[in-house]
């Protein structure tokens, strides 16, 4: 690789093709320019013969070092097949180069995300399989433990409470199994490309909370979120808006009854800052990132005991990922609330 990184530093060699070009040429060519040179310079201090045979050998040697020299410019190449190789065999995501920009740099990209974005689709099918074999087997078996009561129940008024529990039960099951198929929709969304345009964030956000609105007065929570501007940036709306409904849902899940959740949002140096502030359940400062994985073992119910799907802060920061921004969670600890943080270039 050292080779093809230095070549990668000089301006005109941008493309992988000139590379090539330029390390046969001068191989092949400046041998032969030094002999008629030469020649030229020195005439007759070598006979016709030696000449020819002088040429022969000196071309033969240029040709030796400079098919070694382009062995080694394939050294990228070979780098994307082994590390290709080695996923495929071990499982084992590669580190590759990502800093060059000719069509080789382009490969060597291309492949680690698709090696990446493979391994994750990959986990999240393990993991997805796991939560859909202990989480649905539960409940399944609840309701038929409830069924053998009802049976042995005589006064209608014991029916009725049973009958209420198996109502319960089936409620939460079908709101794990559409939870769950929600957010594997939403996370293929989060591997295609994604169209943007000039969006407004005062405007989307206003109408993400008005979603929200029953679920915050079921709380008594006050959001407050009051921008200075319309604060455009560009980005793709559907997925801003399932991000921000996340995290806001999120909010109020966590969130005690009668407490106040803020966003604010503002610009600085040319990035979009948005905070999604809480004053609920917090969580241990190691656990920040862990939080992001799909299906965490850090995930947990709501104060009001609210369902979790597991993967709505994964798909979250996949898509802010998507628009080179970055989401981060923090907190002062348990039970002290938490803060989601946004920051979204604007060029």
């Amino acid at each position: 690789m050292n080779l093809y990184a230095k070549l990668s530093k000089v301006g005109f060699l941008k493309n992988y093709a000139s590379k090539f070009l330029a390390v046969a040429f001068l191989g092949i060519h400046v041998p032969l320019i030094g002999i008629i040179l030469f020649v030229i310079f020195n005439e007759g201090a070598l006979s016709s013969t030696s000449v020819i045979v002088l040429t022969l050998l000196l071309t033969l040697a240029a040709t030796g070092v400079t098919l070694y020299v382009l062995n080694k410019l394939l050294a990228p190449l070979k780098l994307a097949k082994s590390s290709l190789k080695n996923y495929l065999e071990n499982q084992e995501i590669p580190q590759l180069p990502l800093d060059y920009k000719d069509e080789v740099g382009e490969l060597l990209k291309d492949l680690q995300f698709s090696i990446q974005t493979l391994d994750q689709l990959l986990e999240t099918k393990q993991n997805t399989i796991e939560v859909l074999s202990h989480d649905l087997r539960s409940p399944s078996i609840t309701i038929n433990m409830l069924t053998d009561m009802l049976q042995k129940k005589k006064s209608d008024e014991e029916k009725a409470v049973v009958i209420e529990h198996i109502k319960t039960t089936v409620n939460e099951q079908l709101q794990l199994i559409s939870s769950t198929l929600e957010n594997l929709k939403n996370e293929t969304q989060t591997n295609g490309k994604l169209h943007k345009e000039q969006l407004k964030l005062k405007e989307i956000l206003l109408e993400v909370i008005a979603s929200q609105k029953v679920a915050m007065e079921n709380k008594n929570i006050q959001l407050n979120f009051n921008p200075s501007s319309e604060l455009p940036f560009t980005g793709n709306e559907a997925a801003f808006r399932q991000v921000f409904a996340n995290l806001i849902n999120n909010a109020i899940k966590f969130s005690e009854l009668n407490s106040e959740i803020k966003i604010i949002a503002k610009i600085l140096d040319k990035e979009m800052h948005i905070d999604f502030v809480d004053q609920g359940l917090g969580f241990d400062k190691k656990d920040a990132e862990a939080l992001f994985k799909p299906f965490t073992e850090h995930s947990r119910k709501g104060t009001q005991d609210e369902m979790s799907g597991g993967m709505g802060l994964f798909i979250s920061r996949r898509f802010i990922n998507k628009h080179s921004g970055t989401l981060e969670a923090s907190s002062e600890g348990p039970n002290k609330g938490s803060t989601f943080s946004i920051q979204l270039p604007l060029n």
